[in-house]
C-alpha cells in the first residue's frame, strides 16, 4: 500500500543522545533547520541514551515508531545516523521501515 501525503503530516527530527552536550548540540541543528525551512519540527528526544541500546527500548524512538505506525509523519530528521543506532542491523532494519512506509530521512551530518 502507498502512503500518500495528508495534511496532518509532519517531520520529526529525533535526538538520541548520552550527554548533555551532545543533546544542545542536536537541539541547535533541528532549530536551525526548522528555521532554514520556516518549518516546525516535532521534537523526539531519547535523553541519556546510548545508540547502542535497542530502538525498542528507547521511549522516544517508541513515540517515533508509533508515528510511523500511524502514518502521522513523512519525514525523519537525525544529525547523524549513528544518533539512530550504532549497529548495523537495527540501522537497516530502522531504514527499512522508513523505506516501507514511504518516510522520507534526512541525516543534516556533524557540524562543529
Amino acid at each position: 500500500m502507498k502512503h500518500t501525503q495528508g495534511k496532518n503530516n509532519q517531520s520529526v527530527f529525533y535526538i538520541c543522545a548520552n550527554h548533555e552536550e551532545s543533546l544542545n548540540s542536536q537541539k541547535v541543528a533541528a532549530e536551525k533547520y526548522a528555521e532554514h525551512l520556516a518549518h516546525s519540527l516535532n521534537i523526539i528526544v531519547d535523553a541519556k541514551t546510548s545508540g547502542m541500546l535497542p530502538l525498542n527500548k528507547r521511549t522516544g524512538m517508541q513515540k517515533l515508531f508509533l508515528l510511523i505506525e500511524e502514518r502521522a509523519i513523512d519525514t525523519v530528521i537525525v544529525d547523524s545516523l549513528s544518533r539512530v543506532s550504532r549497529k548495523g542491523e537495527q540501522l537497516i532494519d530502522f531504514i527499512s521501515l522508513l523505506k516501507q512506509n514511504n518516510i522520507k530521512l534526512i541525516e543534516l551530518g556533524r557540524r562543529e
